[in-house]
C-alpha cells in the first residue's frame, strides 16, 4: 500500500508532497486549488491518505485552512491533521468540531505517530474493500 501525506508546514507556508523523492510548492492554498487558481496535483490521479498542517502559519492558520479543504467538494474527503506547540483548548476545539481527524501537540510523541498510522492502515483496508 503507498500512502501520499500532504505536509502543511509553518516555516513560509510551503508543502511537502512526500512519495517517490519530495517537491516543494510556496502556498498551500494555491497549491491545493483553493484560492480559485488550478490545482497544482491531479486529484484523480494521485489519492492523498492524510493532510498534516501546524496551526500557525503566515498568512492563513491552520483552523483557517481546514475550513478551506472542508468546503472543497474535491479535498473534502482527506483527513486533516493540525498540530500545534500551543496547547490551546478552544483551537483544538474549534479544529475537531470543524472536521479535523486530529490534533496533535508538537513536539509530537511516537504514540502519536503509531495512532496516525494505524487510521491510514484501516482507511486503506476500508478503500480496499470498495
Amino acid at each position: 500500500m503507498v500512502i501520499v501525506i500532504l505536509i502543511i508546514a509553518a516555516a513560509a507556508m510551503r508543502i511537502m508532497l512526500r512519495f517517490d523523492g519530495g517537491r516543494e510548492w510556496n502556498k498551500s492554498s494555491s497549491f491545493l486549488g483553493l484560492d480559485g487558481e488550478n490545482c497544482s496535483i491531479d486529484f484523480d490521479s494521485l489519492k492523498v491518505n492524510l493532510i498534516m498542517t501546524d496551526y500557525s502559519m503566515p498568512g492563513m492558520t491552520g483552523y483557517e485552512l481546514l475550513k478551506r479543504i472542508k468546503e472543497s467538494c474535491i479535498l473534502r474527503q482527506i483527513p486533516v491533521v493540525v498540530m500545534s506547540s500551543e496547547n490551546i483548548l478552544t483551537r483544538i476545539d474549534s479544529c475537531l468540531e470543524e472536521g479535523a481527524e486530529d490534533f496533535l501537540l508538537k513536539p509530537v510523541k511516537l504514540s502519536d505517530v503509531k495512532r496516525l498510522t494505524d487510521f491510514m492502515r484501516s482507511e486503506g483496508k476500508k478503500g480496499e474493500k470498495r
